[in-house]
């Protein structure tokens, strides 16, 4: 569920950006698992979104630690949503294969990004886009299977 044009302001409009700032809010030693869990839902998280991210908590002696660099997480998608890749996605070469999974009930995908990937893949045989469409941004979460399935549609 990405978009392939830039976006500007996008730090300030997605969830990502949330759940970053209320991970670098974390404590750099973190008393419990526990603790991990009630920080991170009374920040508004869902339980399925704050299970998925506690697999980067880890014990570290009496303690336990988020084992990710939030730094390098930040500037990656302040350099995600700087970046326009609408030329990979326009210029087929013809021997690559493309696909985009969007989730229905997402906005990261704008309408306008919608058709536009809709009317690109209806003239691209290795272009592909998916919408599924229980899932919101998160679609490795909102709809494991459906993605399951699309990910092994495509490896077959």
């Amino acid at each position: 569920d990405s978009t392939p044009g830039v976006r500007p302001g996008g730090m300030q409009l997605v969830g990502a950006a949330t759940v970053l700032s209320t991970l670098e809010g974390l404590p750099a030693e973190i008393p419990s698992r526990e603790y991990f869990f009630e920080h991170m839902m009374a920040s508004g998280l869902g339980k399925p979104e704050t299970e998925w991210l506690a697999m980067n908590v880890r014990r570290d002696g009496d303690i336990f630690r988020f084992r990710l660099d939030l730094q390098t997480i930040r500037s990656l998608l302040e350099d995600y949503f700087a970046r326009d890749l609408w030329s990979v996605v326009e210029q087929s070469d013809g021997r690559r294969r493309l696909g985009f999974v969007i989730g229905g009930k997402s906005n990261t995908v704008s309408p306008d990004d919608r058709a536009r990937l809709s009317k690109l893949a209806s003239n691209d045989p290795k272009l592909e886009v998916h919408v599924l469409e229980k899932a919101d941004h998160w679609v490795h979460v909102d709809d494991p299977e459906g993605l399951f399935n699309i990910v092994r549609g495509a490896l077959a």
